[in-house]
This record gives structure tokens, C-alpha cells and sequence, in this order.
């Protein structure tokens, strides 16, 4: 099918379907409804005629929200999250050569792989369940 014939489709379809809906008795419907069940009250009014007791659970569980953002505002204090990162005093005084050796001294006995890319694709059906088992523990 081309295009034009598709818009053709589509046309003759919306074109049944708006012929299918009565508008008239769409409208006497809804008229019908609305005239028959109540209108839902403001959501103020909903929690108001709630037992009292869940009311002061909302309220409590409210109260304990804000103090907890404030608490831990306040333990992280102010800026925390722009604060940089310092290296200790002990280590500010070092010279490049002597952080590079400290750096070094740290280091963990650990393969270095560079230059390889393996993907799944890559691998045999026996090494993709060893991996799979992995996975899943």
C-alpha cells in the first residue's frame, strides 16, 4: 500500500467511526450522570471526614518528614554538597614527584587488560553460562 492509499484507509475509518457515536445520546448520558451521582468533594473535604486518627497519622507522618530534611540540612551543613574535596595537611606540602610516589605506593597488585574489547558476541555457549551462573550467584 502507498500512502495515499493508506490516508484513503485511514479516512474511511475515522468516517465510519464518527458515524457509529450518537451525539445526542452521548450528550442525554452524561446530563444523566451528572443529575444522578453526586459531584466528588475537594480533596480538603475528603480528608476531613476521615476518622480522626488518620488524620493525625498524615500529619504526624508529615512532621517527621520535615524534621528529618532539616536534621540532616543541618548535620551536613551549610554547602556541604558545593564543598571541594582538600587532600590532608600532610599531603599539601608535597611536591608533585613525592604525591606521584605515595600514589604509587598505594597501588594494588591488579591486571591490566588494555586494548582488549570482548563482547558477548565474543564468547563460546560454555563461557556465557560460566558467566551466567556468575550472575545469578
Amino acid at each position: 500500500m502507498d500512502e495515499q492509499q493508506l490516508e484513503r484507509v485511514a479516512q474511511e475509518l475515522g468516517r465510519r467511526r464518527a458515524e457509529a457515536v450518537d451525539p445526542e445520546a452521548t450528550a442525554r448520558a452524561v446530563l444523566h450522570r451528572l443529575r444522578t451521582e453526586p459531584l466528588p468533594s475537594p480533596w480538603w473535604r475528603r480528608l476531613a471526614s476521615r476518622p480522626r486518627h488518620q488524620v493525625v497519622q498524615f500529619a504526624g507522618a508529615a512532621v517527621i518528614i520535615v524534621v528529618a530534611v532539616l536534621g540532616i540540612r543541618q548535620l551536613a551543613g551549610p554547602g556541604a554538597a558545593q564543598r571541594p574535596l582538600a587532600a590532608p595537611p600532610e599531603l599539601q606540602d608535597l611536591a608533585t614527584t613525592e604525591l606521584a610516589e605515595v600514589l604509587d605506593s598505594l597501588e594494588a597488585e591488579m591486571p591490566v587488560h588494555e586494548l582488549v574489547s570482548v563482547s558477548l558476541y565474543d564468547l563460546s555457549e560454555s563461557e556465557l553460562s560460566a558467566l551466567l551462573e556468575d550472575l545469578e550467584g
